[in-house]
């Protein structure tokens, strides 16, 4: 059984069914790429540093910042 399934189940029967004890992580999330699934007890993680992203096709109210 996959981990995602495993995830599911237990959601499931704790929701649905009252089943367990519903003491899930805050987020449980999948790395594409490396494959491993994480928990984290509070989202964003503690760890998470604040990156901006911008689009090529960003809404014209946007202002994107000028590249030097």
């Amino acid at each position: 059984m996959t981990d995602c399934v495993i995830i599911f189940i237990l959601g499931y029967a704790f929701y649905l069914k009252g089943k367990g004890d519903g003491n899930f992580a805050e987020a449980i999330t999948f790395q594409t790429g490396s494959n491993p699934w994480k928990s984290y007890d509070s989202w964003p993680p503690r760890q998470a540093k604040q990156k901006d992203l911008y689009s090529a096709n960003a809404p014209s109210h946007i202002q994107l910042p000028v590249m030097e």
